[in-house]
């Protein structure tokens, strides 16, 4: 193999370009408004499949994953066990629960929820 005048120059330009294009790649993603991390992905993941869980939307049912959920309203049922939930009963579930704010007003609380 014989080394031509000027190929090394092109080849360390060439990984110079390749470096520059995957700097404008990450901050054209990051400019995008619609762009989220891995961070913010596994977050909007765990909150889909908790809530689709909670709520029926086809996610994963075992019964050691509704551990700590409790239907609002009291408990019900024989020997003080929480009330069976369905999807449309509101539920309380401490996966969710950092999206939940509850403001008590005078006759009824108010209660917002956030979704990634």
């Amino acid at each position: 193999m014989t080394l031509l005048p000027g190929s090394m120059n092109k080849k360390i330009a060439e990984k110079q370009l390749e470096a520059k294009r995957i700097e404008d790649a990450q901050l054209r993603q990051l400019e995008d408004p619609n762009y989220r991390g891995d961070s913010d992905l596994r977050e909007v993941r765990a909150f889909k499949e908790a809530a689709a869980e909670i709520y029926g939307g086809g996610g994963s049912s075992s019964s050691s994953s509704s551990k700590g959920r409790l239907a609002l309203g009291g408990k019900g049922g024989a020997k003080g066990k929480p009330k069976a939930t369905t999807h449309h009963v509101a539920v309380y579930d401490p996966r969710l629960a950092r999206y939940y704010m509850v403001w008590p007003l005078d006759k009824t609380p108010l209660l917002c929820v956030t979704c990634p």
